[in-house]
């Protein structure tokens, strides 16, 4: 195990290099158990190749006594969950190329919540679990959209938006529903990243766009489209378990069809989930709790 599946398994909220101001590449953090507790300002780090832990506010902590007041579990307990200690993970390598925010980004306006709320989301849920902002008006061809981060290996490498406009009435660059970042301005193109692979963990649920990912939660991955790039191929061949659910129509399905077939020449198992209905978004409750159990 590694500490990110420590503090998942323990539910202790946290956040990757990239995903937050206070955690630097190669750590990983959540809330100070002694300074400030609950806050949302993740000042408490752990390193992700060695065994050491340290508070924005406190200095340097002892790791394994961080960790054990932290899960409210004891020494012997963490280490016998663990195997017997934690695997150190390898300090990723830094991806090259420079990551430029559209202007206009900031927290969700009440048009943002709206449109979440009328396509059955929970703003607050939306924007703890998967970091998503808005952006306003007066921002040119990024105007009223979501802004959706993108993650890799725990950095964030671009973003891509989605459009909270969709009456017939606005100007045609709304129309397009998603609008990813252009390539110069991304560390990683928008189309060799999977949505969501940085809560992902043994079995991955594969869907369309990044509102098929919310139905589901964390455990399902977006495409940004219903065709792989070969990026993306190769980062759910990483995964042991994938079940492709693309759009029930006959183009998702010739779609699902062609992504197992380039995933069944990798390591591990692939399934193909054929919905009844237009896409995950829109199935029943029932179907997505079905899908959600398969992640587990």
């Amino acid at each position: 195990m590694t500490i990110t599946d420590v503090l998942r398994d323990c539910n202790i909220v946290y956040r990757e290099g990239g995903q937050h101001h206070h955690v630097m590449h190669g750590w990983v953090a959540c809330d100070c158990h002694r300074c400030s507790p609950g806050s949302g300002k993740f000042r408490l780090g752990f390193r992700l190749d060695k065994f050491a832990a340290s508070c924005w506010q406190c200095g340097k902590v002892r790791y394994f006594d961080a960790l054990s007041e932290l899960t409210g579990k004891g020494y012997g307990e963490l280490r016998a969950a663990l195997g017997g200690g934690l695997q150190i993970q390898s300090k990723p390598d830094r991806p090259r190329g420079v990551l430029k925010i559209p202007p206009g980004v900031g927290g969700m306006s009440k048009a943002h919540r709206k449109y979440l709320e009328g396509r059955g989301f929970d703003p607050d849920e939306i924007e703890e679990v998967w970091g998503v902002g808005g952006i306003a008006g007066m921002t040119g061809m990024w105007s009223w959209r979501l802004y959706l981060p993108l993650f890799q290996d725990g950095l964030q490498v671009s973003y891509t938006t989605r459009t909270i406009a969709d009456a017939p009435t606005i100007a045609q660059n709304a129309l397009q529903r998603y609008r990813n970042a252009p390539d110069g301005d991304s560390v990683v193109p928008a189309r060799s990243v999977l949505y969501g692979e940085e809560k992902a963990r043994h079995a991955v649920v594969v869907v369309e766009g990044p509102i098929d990912a919310w139905a589901i939660g964390p455990g399902a991955v977006a495409l940004m489209g219903l065709t792989a790039s070969s990026a993306q191929v190769s980062r759910l061949s990483k995964f042991p378990v994938r079940y492709v659910c693309l759009d029930g129509t006959d183009e998702g399905r010739r779609a699902a069809e062609r992504l197992c077939y380039r995933l069944e020449t990798k390591p591990g198992d692939t399934h193909m989930i054929d919905l009844e209905g237009k896409d995950v978004a829109e199935a029943s409750e029932a179907d997505r709790a079905e899908i959600r159990r398969m992640v587990g």
